[in-house]
């Protein structure tokens, strides 16, 4: 019976209840067994109204799946899921029995096959061949398809394995160009401290290229060194030949240089850029000088003359003097409304130029003139006659130097006395009637004089190069004497205390009380043709025959900022966060010294360096002082220079701690409790019982944990209010000196005896990183607010360390390393590097060096310390030459190949010389005989005489000189070439 019907409810059955008999009855014709079974007629009714409906495949597993299927469906326990109606029970028996498919069984491929030959037998034979021939054809062809698809793989595989081979080649290779690269970078890293001392400025320069090359620790401490000995701030490049002379405009902003090839150029002294370049004399420029007011620009030449030009507009506005073979100088009037001009003419002409006053009686060429301070007279020291005294508006002498053949004469300061100087010694002598008042240096051959500034003192040189002083007043020597130097003119600074003493390549700034040299300017490639110091005396100007300028800082420091200290007062600490330093005199009391070396009182009294401590910790202004650091302590506000307390914990406690993050404070005793508290309201925070032995606690900025320092067992203790050991530090094989939460306090810092530093995962105790420094009998760890930085203080070097990775940013050597300090910012170190001064170092080496860089290295330079491959190397040189071309160069390799016989490469760089150098005559005299060298049946004649007219109009030429010439031969038979003559300047 159906359940239905077994559970009793007779108003649901119909016609499906009969549906679920005749399922029965079909299920038992398949398996032979009923569909439900028991032992007892109630377990049979159980089993009908609860029991799933049975799978006939089961007990009988070669019964038909689709018949099983049929009773399956009939014998649903829900009425809804059986056949509607036994006739639809019955078509879907008749459907099996004629091969159809039924509704209620899924067929699988296989039996789908069967049913359609059962049905089609014919045509199921015609597919079975169809169906043969075609699994026999794609047999064969996935047989042979599958061989040359195998080959085809191995092939592929091969390839790969080939193409794995060269990626690996190339990633070999890359990584030993790298290597080589970073190789090259640390010799050159090398090459650059052996050359800081005497090449400051090749020395960044080499330095630069190793951080390009390796950039790391070496390469910092290498442009460390040369910055802190380099004191050249500008190189200026654009004379093709030797710079002669320099000097400054009144006003410091511009700088006028003389040169070689018959020009005068002027500099923007902060930027270091050309802004005028003055051509038209006819011989080399030996002086350039501006006047009093700076508008205008005086410069003396070889070929006779002086010339006035304007600035601003870089116009000739004055020639004079004869054109003349001879070295000609002038002078401003104090006003600057005359100038007066000696060598081959000496005269006094209008500054705007028109009609000159000749001195009366000079005759021969003079080697040195002077106006006294009002303008009114002139000292004048003729080569072959007695110097003496003319009246400069009418130009007739007022008196003679009698016996006297000088080579320098000067004024002094108030105007009532000359002094001269040459062959003999110098003199004093009175400018109205001539009389000689006093003798200095008697039997001493002196080559110039001159007077500082402030009119105390007289400076001699003899021919032999050495300086002595004397003083105006007695003209007893003043200061120890000076040797070897090669030029006394500008050599005094504006308050006459210091002196530039040029010798060869370099130039020493020298303190004239005591004689010692207080720094060198060391860099130029070649000897020193001139150095002035500006109207501050803060820089100097020096100028080379290696065809560069050069502008300098005047002071003893190098490139690093410094702020200098009172002497003989120790450092006691840095407050870097107010740029300020606290010193500790020999007598009285504390002092803070800021930026700009001003002193103020500190509020801590009395304090010795070496027993007094002041802690000062990142990131915010609160201090703790102490006595060798083991107290009594007291807090401090740095803002305010007052002490915040006392609170009884702070002054009671045998350590304090202040954390890094947050102005709280930890006092703890040896073996006992911990207090903390708001380092400015006193507020306790916590307080906590431990026996444990300890040297120390450091707060956290979360007022929860503390980093507690074991002092025998070289382990810290990550340790909560509650004292609960939340992890354990181990490493270190020396007693811990001291420990520093890093930023967010997930990580720490411990510096120990052992000279190592670990970096700590706090929440696993894990070591993530060490940095090992060389043994130290002392040292201290400093930390930046930031986090990012660490610096060790020894006794004989500062090291700067990135908290990252513990790796070494740089290390600064010095004699004693005192104190050091992180700015807030955290872009400079404050370190006390050396006595006396306090040195401000960015962190970002390189981009400080980049920017302070006065030049970039030179192509000889390249070649020298084989820097880069040797097409690196001409790579350069070519971008170099197009930078700055230089005409003499040109001319020297269009001799070369003219030597060589390749006249045509001749008569191309010859042109290329004069359009690159068009000022100096030696490149056009040098075009001409290109272009008359040529064969015959090219020479260009016509060509040959402009380019001759062009030397004769630029160059100090005779024209008797021309016409004795034989490679001018060829162009003696034109009718232009006496016309071409006739317009040379000298004849």
């Amino acid at each position: 019976m159906p359940p239905e019907q077994a559970r009793g409810e007779l108003d649901k059955i119909d016609e499906r209840s009969d549906v679920y008999a005749l399922g029965a009855i079909l299920f038992e014709l398949l398996t032979g067994h009923p569909p439900h079974e028991g032992p007892h007629p109630v377990t049979v009714l159980q089993s009908v109204i609860h029991g799933a409906p049975p799978q006939a495949t089961t007990i009988e597993p070669h019964a038909p799946p689709d018949l099983a299927a049929i009773a399956h469906k009939a014998l649903s326990r829900e009425q809804s899921d059986r056949f509607p109606s036994a006739r639809a029970l019955a078509d879907e028996v008749r459907a099996r029995r004629d091969g159809r498919a039924l509704t209620v069984y899924r067929y699988s491929l296989v039996e789908q096959i069967r049913g359609f030959v059962r049905r089609n037998r014919a045509l199921a034979a015609a597919l079975a061949f169809s169906m043969i021939t075609l699994v026999t054809g794609t047999a064969a062809s996935l047989y042979w398809g599958g061989k040359a698809s195998r080959e085809s793989e191995a092939a592929r595989r091969a390839q790969i394995e080939t193409d794995k081979r060269a990626a690996g080649e190339r990633v070999a290779l890359k990584e030993t160009r790298e290597a080589l690269r970073r190789a090259d970078g640390l010799r050159l890293a090398a090459t650059a401290l052996t050359l800081e001392r005497d090449a400051p400025s090749s020395a960044l320069a080499l330095a630069l290229e190793a951080a390009d090359r390796a950039p790391g620790a070496e390469a910092n401490n290498a442009l460390l060194a040369a910055l802190s000995r380099l004191q050249e701030r500008r190189r200026l490049y654009g004379h093709d030949f030797y710079v002669l002379a320099v000097a400054w405009s009144p006003s410091g902003a511009r700088v006028a240089t003389a040169g070689r090839e018959f020009q005068a150029m002027v500099w923007d002294a902060g930027t270091g850029q050309p802004l005028r370049h003055l051509a038209g004399h006819h011989g080399s420029v030996v002086q350039v000088e501006f006047s009093p007011d700076g508008t205008r620009l005086l410069t003396g030449a070889e070929d006779g003359t002086v010339r006035v030009w304007d600035v601003e507009s870089g116009a000739a506005v004055a020639t004079m003097g004869p054109l003349q073979p001879g070295v000609a100088n002038g002078s401003w009037h104090p006003r600057g409304t005359q100038v007066l001009v000696w060598g081959p003419r000496t005269a006094i002409w209008p500054a705007a130029g028109g009609t000159a006053t000749d001195l009366e009686g000079v005759a021969s060429p003079a080697a040195h003139a002077a106006w006294n301070p009002a303008g009114t007279l002139v000292a004048v020291a003729p080569e072959e006659a007695d110097a003496g005294v003319w009246d400069a508006a009418t130009g007739r002498r007022r008196a003679v130097f009698a016996g006297c053949r000088a080579l320098s004469v000067l004024w002094t300061p108030d105007g009532t006395r000359v002094v001269t100087a040459g062959p003999g010694g110098a003199a004093l002598w009175d400018p109205v009637d001539g009389r000689r008042l006093a003798t200095i240096s008697p039997g001493t051959d002196l080559a110039e004089a001159a007077i500082d500034p402030a009119g105390k003192q007289l400076a001699t040189r003899d021919v032999a190069g050495k300086v002595r002083f004397w003083n105006f007043a007695d003209f007893t020597e003043t200061a120890p004497p000076i040797g070897t130097v090669s030029l006394l003119a500008g050599a005094f600074s504006p308050d006459g205390s210091r002196f530039l003493r040029t010798a060869d390549t370099t130039v020493d700034v020298i303190d004239i009380a005591s004689g010692a040299v207080l720094s060198s300017l060391r860099g130029h490639g070649y000897t020193v043709s001139a150095a002035r110091f500006d109207p501050t005396g803060t820089r100097i100007a020096t100028s080379s025959c290696d065809l560069t300028a050069c502008l300098w800082d005047a002071s003893p420091a190098g490139a690093i900022p410094r702020v200098a200290l009172p002497p003989e007062a120790p450092v006691i600490a840095i407050d870097a966060a107010r740029t300020r330093v606290l010193v500790a005199p020999r007598d009285g009391d504390a002092l803070w010294v800021d930026g700009n070396g001003r002193t103020s009182r500190a509020p801590f009294g009395v304090l010795k360096s070496g027993t007094d401590r002041l802690e000062i910790a990142p990131g915010h202004a609160v201090a703790v002082s102490s006595r060798e650091g083991l107290g009594p302590f007291r807090l401090w506000d740095l803002e305010t220079d007052r002490e915040l307390g006392p609170w009884p914990a702070v002054k009671d406690a045998d350590g304090v701690a202040l954390a890094a993050d947050r102005e709280l404070v930890a006092c703890w005793h040896a073996q006992g409790d911990t207090t903390v508290l708001d380092a400015r309201t006193g507020r306790e925070v916590f307080r906590r019982k431990s026996t444990r032995e300890r040297v120390g606690d450091i707060p956290a900025a979360d007022g929860v944990r503390l980093l507690e320092l074991n002092p025998s067992h070289g382990e810290v203790r990550l340790t909560n209010a509650a004292d609960e050991t939340l992890s354990t530090l181990r490493g270190h094989t020396g007693n811990i000196l001291q420990a520093y939460f890093l930023a967010g306090e997930r990580t720490a810092v411990t510096f120990a005896e052992d000279s190592s530093i670990h970096k700590w995962d706090l929440g696993t105790g894990r070591r993530l990183a060490t940095h090992t420094l060389q043994r130290m009998g002392e040292g201290r760890l400093v930390r930046s607010r930031d986090g990012k930085y660490l610096a060790v203080v020894a006794s004989d070097f500062i090291r700067v360390i990135d908290t990252s990775d513990l790796r070494e940013v740089f290390t600064l050597p010095g004699d004693q390393a005192l104190a050091a300090a992180f700015s807030n910012d955290g872009t400079t170190l404050l370190a006390a590097d050396r006595p006396g001064s306090l040195a401000l170092v960015p962190l970002d080496v390189l981009a400080f060096a980049r920017r302070l860089a006065p030049r970039s290295i030179l192509p000889g330079e390249l070649r020298r310390y084989e820097v880069g491959s040797s097409e690196e190397r001409r790579i350069a040189a070519e971008a170099w030459d197009a930078r700055f071309p230089s005409g003499v160069r040109t001319m020297l390799l269009a001799n070369q190949a003219f030597n060589e016989g390749r006249l045509a490469d001749a008569l191309v760089l010859a042109r290329r010389a004069t359009e690159t150098c068009p000022t100096y005559p030696d490149c056009w005299g040098c075009l001409l005989r290109m272009t008359l060298a040529q064969p015959a049946e090219t020479r260009d004649l016509k060509e040959a005489l402009r380019v001759l007219r062009e030397y004769l109009r630029r160059g100090m030429v005779h024209a008797a000189t021309i016409r004795k010439d034989p490679i001018l031969d060829p162009l003696k038979s034109s009718p232009e070439f006496e016309e071409v003559l006739k317009e040379a300047p000298f004849e």
